[in-house]
This record gives structure tokens, C-alpha cells and sequence, in this order.
């Protein structure tokens, strides 16, 4: 528009001078016309040369700030996307943290409940326990009193025995008098007897006379009549005498048998009253003995009176300092109850955070796409998942990645995502030229976008890595059949050591991966499944070997995990091509892969690479 108005001014300029040289004016005033309009016109022409000029300056300036716009652009897009990601690891690792906080939270709850129906019971009880304690001292003062008691009654007894040892030596000595007078009685009855026997002779003799006096007066007719009625009365008295001399022999008989009788009882009661004094000295030493028991008893007795005193006053201190503690622990719980409720907003609010940071990190991948999508010729656009913190990542891997393309004259540019899929996602939509894939993830975008293998990192001097199945050493988990009804948790279905390799160790060990656990976590990358075992909210979990070596450089107890089977040989991650990326560019980029070097600059666990092959990954497709 402007240059239309300029041509328009020197037409009407030129219409001035033409008229003015047909009008007929003096050469003077002509010449002075004519130069001011040639000035004019010149002026209009110099101006718009000017403005065409600084036009062209302006738009190289543009040319240059679009150039600074568009690196701010990437630089601030990558920045914002990792540190986004970054936030969003964090947020998930405080979410699991806090998650770890609620269940214990919980737990603590539980407890605390439980602690104050046991405090509860436990105040009744010491209020059972201050009464028993008093009833106790109670029967303790009885017992004392009848231990008195006791102590009186053995040493009656003991002088009872006393008493009945020195009438039992009485007793021996009367008894052995009358086995004297026994003794003496039987040699009486003895010589009574010999005398019986004289007079049983005299009686014979007698008898004998009076028979021949019977004769004799016979013989002498009416004058022995007289003297046979005296042989008659001679013989009727010596028969009275063998009457009365039997019935002395039968009374002596009887009364040497009794004696006989009575010393032969004596020498029973001899004998019982030896034993019974036997007895009765035994029994004397026995209540010694007794007595000196009781004594000891009396003594403990006393002891535990003491005792059962203090433990009474100790009962009543314990009764009401239980009161205390038992209202200490109601206020604790109810304080617990209270935390939980704020727990449960925090958590909430944790959860709707995060729900933001997912939005933001929605965002940030879409200005990611927008920005890819302005790239120039000398950039190249890889694809990353976070199988690690985005921090390392961009402290470790990107780099190696910078690096790389700077060899070959071009600039890595890097779109952070969240997961495997949107790496595939982004190569067929044309938005990432590289992705860095896992062994799984990589045989997935091999079919579904032909990318092309080029380089696969070396670490620890090899290609290949090591899954685990790792579990805490103090779970008492030994074998993978005690994982029945636990927890497990993998990191993703694209995942090989955190999914495809676990699953099928399971199944070489004739278990169900999909029936075997109580509950399966998807935990989003290996460090969160390592954290969550560490932590107790997993039993067990897939990882592999650099994820472990990783989180022990950054303190992480490591030493308390415990591997209980390994995968070995897993071919490591795959730095695939987009089959859209020219052949030129490809050769170019797998040959700066394999001739890359560390150095001393570079903080970074990538020893180099080996060029790729597909075929590599066919043991991953034969898992599959």
C-alpha cells in the first residue's frame, strides 16, 4: 500500500513538471521548479529505498529472533516437560509415601483402639487386682495369726510328746515291775505246787493207811468197829483233800498260765511301748523339725505381710496412675481419629494434585508436540519414557544423547512421555525420529511402526541385564510359592524384566501369575516397585539389576532386599529409528551410536553401544 502511494506521488510530480514546461514559465523559474520536484521526487525514492532497506534489516532481525524463539521454545519445552515429569515422579512417590502414611496411620488407629479397650480391661482388672491385693494382705494377717496359732499348738504338742515319752518310761517301768511280781508269783505258785504235790503224797499215803485200817478192822470183826469208822472218816477226808488238792493244782495251772499269759501281753506291750517310744522320738524330732518349718513360715509369713502391704499401695498408685493412662490413650485415640480425618483430606488432596500434575503433564506433552512440530532439518527428536527419575535422565542419559548428534552436525531435541505406548504414539504420528525402548516395548513398536533397531546401550561392560524377583529379607518369603495371596507389584505391561520375564518365571514355576497374589500393583517404573518393597506396601516385586545398583548410590537400603529368583541374559534397551527418517540420517546417527565414547564429563552409567539387531529381541518374542 505504501509503495502504491509513493508511485502515485511521482506521477503527480511528473504531471507538475510536464505542466509546467508546456505552461510557457521563464527557464528561471522553470529550472526551479523542475529541481524541486526532481528533489522531490528524489526525496520520495530515497525514503522509500530507506524504508526497503530497513525493511529487509527488520526482517533478518525477525529471521534471527525467530531462530532464538524457536531454541527458548524447545529448551523451555523440554525443561518444562522433564520438570514437570519430575514433579509428577515426585508427586506419585509422595502419593505412595503418604499412601504407606494412611495404612499406618490406620494400623496406629487400630492399636490405639485396641490399646484403649486393653487399657480399659487393663484398669479393670488392676481395680480386681488393688481388691485381690487387699483381700490378700487380709488373708496374709489370718495366716499370720494361725501360724502363731500353729507354732503355740507344736510346742504343746512337743510337750505332749515330751510328756507321753516320760509316762511311756513310766509305763515301761511299772510294766517291768509287774513282770518282776509275775516273775516272783510264778516261782510262789511253783513252790505252792510242790507243796500240792507233798500233800497229794501225804493224801496217797493217808489213803493208803485208811484202806488198811478198813482191813485191819475187818480182820478185828466188832472190835475194829470203832477204829473202821475212823479209817472210814480218814478216807472220806483224804478224799476231800485230792478234791480240794485238784481243784489247788487246777487254780495253780490257771494261775501259772496267766502269769504265763500276762508275761507273754507284757512282752507285747514291751514291745508295742518300744515302738510307740520309737514312735514318739520320731515324732518329737518330726514337730522339732515342724516347728522350725513353721518358725520359717511364720518368718516368710511376715515377709509377705510386708510384702502384700507395699504391693497393696503399689496396687492403689498403679489403680490411679492406670486412670490416667487409660484417659491419656482415650485422648490419644480420639486425637489418632481426628489425624486420620486430616489424613483423608491430605490424601484427597494429594490425589486431586496429582490428578492436576497428570493434566499438566497432558499439557506439557502437547506443547511438546506442538513444539517438534516446528522443527528444522538439523534436529532430531527423541522419544524417552521414564523407566527412571526424569532427573536422571536428564542428568545422565540426555547428554550422551547431545552428544551423539552433535557428532554428526545435528541437535538432539528430547519429548519426555509417559509411557512406552505414547513413544510408538509419537513416531507414527511423525512427532519423535527416536525412541529409546525397552526390550518389550521395542517388539511391540517394531510390529506396529517398523521402527528400525540402531544401537543398544552397553553398562557394566554387557548388552544384556538381570531381572529379579526380590521380596525384604526379614519377610520370611524364601521361594516363589510363598508369594501365594501376597502382594506383588510389576512395573508395566511393557515392561520386560518388570512384567513379560516375571510373569513367565512364575509360569516355569508351575504358578498362575494371574491367580497366585492377593494384589497386583502396577507401579509405573522399577524404582517405585524397589521403594514400595522396601517400604512393606509390596511383599514382593520385578526389577532388574541397575535400578537396585541405582538406588543403593542414592542411600537407599538395598541390603535389605533379597532376590529370590533371577532372569538372566534379557537383551537390554533398543535406540530405534523411525522408518520415516531418510537412510542417510539413519546410517549417520547408528554410526555416531557406536563410535560414542564417555568421558570424563559425562555422568553417566553408558560405557558406549553396540550396533542392534532385531533378531536380538526374538527371545523376547518367544516370551511373548
Amino acid at each position: 500500500m505504501k509503495n502504491n502511494s509513493l508511485i502515485f506521488s511521482s506521477c503527480i510530480l511528473l504531471i507538475i513538471q510536464l505542466s509546467i514546461y508546456l505552461s510557457g514559465l521563464s527557464s528561471f523559474i522553470f529550472k526551479i521548479l523542475f529541481i524541486a520536484t526532481e528533489l522531490l521526487i528524489v526525496y520520495l525514492l530515497f525514503q522509500n529505498s530507506y524504508k526497503k532497506i530497513n525493511k529487509m534489516e527488520i526482517i533478518e532481525q525477525n529471521i534471527s529472533e525467530d531462530d532464538e524463539i524457536h531454541e527458548k521454545l524447545f529448551v523451555v519445552s523440554e525443561t518444562l516437560g522433564f520438570n514437570i515429569h519430575q514433579l509428577s515422579w515426585l508427586s506419585q512417590d509422595n502419593i505412595t509415601a503418604f499412601n504407606n502414611l494412611v495404612t499406618i496411620s490406620y494400623q496406629i488407629k487400630e492399636l490405639s483402639e485396641q490399646n484403649t479397650a486393653s487399657m480399659q480391661e487393663t484398669n479393670s482388672k488392676i481395680n480386681q487386682l488393688a481388691s485381690t491385693s487387699e483381700e490378700l494382705d487380709q488373708n496374709i494377717n489370718n495366716i499370720e495369726s494361725q501360724s502363731i496359732q500353729s507354732y503355740a499348738m507344736l510346742n504343746q504338742n512337743l510337750d505332749t510328746m515330751n510328756s507321753i515319752g516320760e509316762f511311756l518310761k513310766d509305763f515301761r517301768q511299772v510294766i517291768n515291775m509287774a513282770v518282776k511280781d509275775n516273775t516272783e508269783l510264778q516261782n510262789s505258785s511253783k513252790k505252792i505246787n510242790t507243796i500240792v504235790d507233798y500233800i497229794k503224797s501225804i493224801s496217797k499215803q493217808t489213803n493208803l493207811l485208811a484202806l488198811n485200817a478198813s482191813i485191819e478192822a475187818a480182820r478185828a470183826g466188832e472190835a475194829g468197829k470203832g477204829f473202821s469208822i475212823v479209817a472210814v472218816e480218814i478216807q472220806k477226808l483224804s478224799n476231800e483233800i485230792d478234791i480240794s488238792i485238784a481243784k489247788i493244782d487246777s487254780t495253780l495251772k490257771e494261775i501259772l498260765d496267766g502269769i504265763k499269759n500276762s508275761n507273754d501281753t507284757m512282752d507285747i506291750y514291751e514291745d508295742k511301748i518300744s515302738k510307740v517310744d520309737d514312735i514318739s522320738k520320731k515324732s518329737a524330732e518330726v514337730i522339732g523339725k515342724i516347728e522350725t518349718i513353721v518358725n520359717n513360715i511364720r518368718n516368710s509369713v511376715t515377709q509377705i505381710k510386708n510384702m502384700s502391704g507395699r504391693q497393696s499401695d503399689l496396687a492403689r498408685e498403679i489403680d490411679s496412675t492406670t486412670e490416667f493412662v487409660t484417659s491419656a490413650v482415650e485422648q490419644t485415640n480420639n486425637i489418632i481419629c481426628d489425624s486420620i480425618d486430616m489424613i483423608n483430606v491430605q490424601q484427597n488432596k494429594n490425589n486431586e494434585i496429582n490428578t492436576y500434575f497428570n493434566k499438566l503433564t497432558e499439557v506439557s506433552e502437547d506443547l511438546q508436540t506442538i513444539t517438534v512440530k516446528s522443527k528444522k532439518e538439523n534436529e532430531i527428536i527423541f522419544g524417552i519414557n521414564p523407566f527412571t527419575s526424569p532427573e536422571n535422565i536428564k542428568n545422565m542419559y540426555l547428554p550422551v544423547l547431545n552428544k551423539v548428534c552433535k557428532n554428526i552436525g545435528y541437535k538432539a531435541r528430547t519429548v519426555i512421555v509417559k509411557n512406552y505406548d505414547a513413544i510408538n504414539q509419537g513416531i507414527n504420528d511423525g512427532v519423535i525420529d527416536v525412541g529409546w525402548f525397552s526390550p518389550f516395548a521395542y517388539v511391540n513398536a517394531r510390529k506396529n511402526s517398523n521402527v528400525i533397531p540402531i544401537a543398544t546401550p552397553k553398562v557394566g561392560g554387557k548388552t544384556t541385564y538381570n531381572g529379579y524377583i526380590v521380596v525384604r529379607k526379614d519377610s520370611g518369603i524364601k521361594r516363589l510359592s510363598d508369594l501365594k495371596n501376597k502382594r506383588f507389584g510389576y512395573v508395566d505391561v511393557n515392561s520386560a524384566s518388570g512384567y513379560l520375564y516375571a510373569r513367565n518365571i512364575f509360569k516355569s514355576n508351575n504358578l498362575n501369575p494371574d491367580k497366585i497374589f492377593d494384589k497386583v500393583t502396577f507401579m509405573g517404573n522399577h524404582d517405585n516397585v524397589i521403594k514400595g518393597v522396601l517400604s512393606g506396601e509390596l511383599d514382593g516385586g520385578a526389577t532388574y539389576n541397575e535400578a537396585i545398583e541405582g538406588l543403593k548410590t542414592k542411600g537407599f537400603p538395598i541390603n535389605d532386599l533379597k532376590i529370590i529368583e533371577s532372569i538372566e541374559n534379557i537383551p537390554k534397551d533398543a535406540i530405534a529409528v523411525s522408518s520415516k527418517i531418510s537412510d542417510t540420517i539413519i546410517e549417520q546417527l547408528k554410526n555416531s551410536f557406536i563410535n560414542f565414547k564417555p568421558n570424563g564429563t559425562l555422568n553417566t552409567p553408558i560405557q558406549g553401544f553396540n550396533e542392534n539387531r532385531d533378531e536380538i529381541y526374538d527371545v523376547v518374542r518367544k516370551i511373548m
